[in-house]
């Protein structure tokens, strides 16, 4: 994740109290609540930006009697939002929002280096930082495949101290049971990162994140297997805008939808009629992330030919994440917040 995490106040802060989530929730559940609502002098705007249960904050919300005072939840899945009858959920992905912003202002300042469509090195990357299981699974599933050696490939493992960092997701034990022995043998093999030197450049946690769009994991590679914060919990964070930025053909591990929200940002990622993101609907995580491996195993080879063939759909988008059309489209969302 992005180590700043807290909301775009830019945006919104001369209007509300602008409050991340899970401060949101710590604040309420504390012993100064009731002192905390009786210092709030601007409606509460909510974002979310980690994995959050959503249902649980708006009942924490109704528990406190304070709906009147929280203009609104600003969410990374649009299609709860599109659904919510209420009007608390508004579909608004900040941390994508705030990536394009620094990603533009980056590229016209001329901080950048250009995109290679005319041919690429590797054909898959797979980057995992953070320890979680659905990520422990992935790179599992990977490291079985005869081509796994060729895959622009890092995993932090999953030593004791990150295991405690892990969200609990309530799929997290079907995930230890799939391991099986031989899996957690494997994993518990993992305890020190498997890192790629020249993506390591960076020197402190940003926006960019730990390997930045320019880096040959993304710039050089044709597709990449993109492993969210979360297969519960929407997250639309700087690891889905990357391989946008740089091209990529993109497969997602994440939660159910995140195709969908993406779409409704403006994306085009029908790459042909079987690679149309199917995959995205199925609801439990564990059928979802197989089919996701699934079909990036069976078209593993095929990869550079399909990126060939969809080079202007890749630049559109691209091009589109790069626009300032693209910010005023997701402000559209909440427009009548501005």
């Amino acid at each position: 994740m992005i180590a700043d995490n807290t909301p775009d106040h830019t945006l919104f802060s001369k209007k509300y109290r602008c409050m991340n989530a899970h401060h949101f929730r710590q604040a309420l559940e504390t012993s100064g609540a009731e002192q905390f609502l009786k210092n709030v002098s601007k409606p509460i705007l909510v974002f979310t930006g980690d994995p959050v249960n959503l249902p649980s904050l708006r009942s924490l919300i109704e528990q406190y009697n304070i709906t009147s005072l929280v203009a609104g939840i600003l969410i990374d899945d649009w299609n709860i939002a599109a659904t919510d009858k209420t009007g608390l959920f508004k579909f608004f992905p900040n941390l994508a929002y705030r990536f394009s912003s620094i990603f533009q202002r980056n590229y016209f300042n001329n901080k950048h280096f250009p995109v290679n469509f005319r041919e690429r090195k590797f054909k898959l990357s797979c980057l995992n930082r953070a320890p979680k299981l659905h990520r422990a699974l992935t790179a599992y599933s990977l490291s079985q495949k005869s081509w796994f050696s060729e895959v622009r490939f890092s995993f932090y493992g999953m030593s004791s101290h990150g295991v405690s960092n892990m969200p609990n997701q309530s799929c997290d034990t079907e995930f230890i049971n799939l391991l099986g022995d031989a899996g957690k043998k494997w994993i518990d093999s993992q305890q020190f990162p498997i890192s790629i030197k020249d993506d390591q450049s960076w020197k402190t946690m940003d926006i960019l994140g730990c390997h930045n769009p320019y880096t040959p994991s993304y710039s050089d590679t044709y597709a990449n297997l993109c492993t969210e914060s979360s297969v519960t919990d929407m997250v639309i964070s700087e690891k889905s805008m990357k391989p946008i930025a740089a091209g990529n053909l993109l497969w997602m591990i994440s939660a159910p939808g995140h195709l969908m929200s993406l779409t409704k940002m403006g994306f085009n990622f029908r790459y042909s009629k079987d690679l149309n993101g199917l995959y995205d609907s199925i609801i439990d995580p564990i059928e979802r992330l197989d089919w996701c491996i699934n079909e990036v195993d069976l078209n593993y080879h095929l990869i550079p030919n399909i990126w060939y063939e969809n080079r202007a759909v890749l630049q559109s988008n691209r091009n589109w994440l790069l626009s300032p059309d693209f910010l005023a489209h997701l402000r559209s969302y909440v427009q009548d917040l501005l």
